[in-house]
């Protein structure tokens, strides 16, 4: 992969950012008739971009918060605090709070998920086919439309709203 970095200092250019694979990055900076480059590891090249942009690096599947976007804190008795809707008389540190926003923030991402798939088993798929077919070709009398009974069974179980109780 090679990202382009237009350069805004001058007409020279373009220049390009390459991951090298196996942790190593490449900085090719072209000028009127040479070019420089520079290797180096990717946790060096991010390190000078938090050190020199001020920025913090986090991983592609990081939850971050703006803290523009936390709730106003407005204290409404000697040790009792207004923050949204919610009113609360602290029985924590800071690093409590904090766990338990890890904890809440763990739910709504639960609450959030698709819920989970049962397991299908091979016996429910077949019974479930057998339910189908006779349903379906009581209606459809041999029309072979249906014929893939296993998948067809198995996507109804699948969707976690049909189970099946054998005798």
């Amino acid at each position: 992969m090679s990202t382009e970095i237009r350069d805004e200092s001058s007409t020279y250019g373009p220049h390009f950012l390459d991951d090298l694979g196996g942790g190593r990055v490449n900085l090719l900076a072209r000028r009127i008739c040479h070019e420089v480059t520079a290797t180096m590891s990717r946790a060096e090249f991010l390190a000078a971009v938090e050190t020199e942009c001020g920025v913090r690096v986090v991983p592609s599947d990081a939850i971050v918060i703006d803290r523009a976007e936390l709730p106003e804190v407005e204290q409404i008795g000697t040790h009792h605090y207004r923050v949204g809707t919610e009113s609360f008389d602290p029985q924590g540190n800071a690093n409590r709070y904090r766990e338990w926003a890890r904890e809440f923030l763990a739910l709504a991402e639960y609450l959030a998920a698709p819920p989970p798939v049962p397991p299908v088993s091979d016996e429910d798929v077949e019974t479930l086919a057998g339910l189908v077919r006779a349903e379906v070709l009581d209606r459809q009398r041999d029309s072979g439309e249906f014929s893939d009974w296993p998948t067809i069974a198995r996507r109804l179980l699948a969707t976690g709203k049909v189970t099946v109780k054998t005798p």
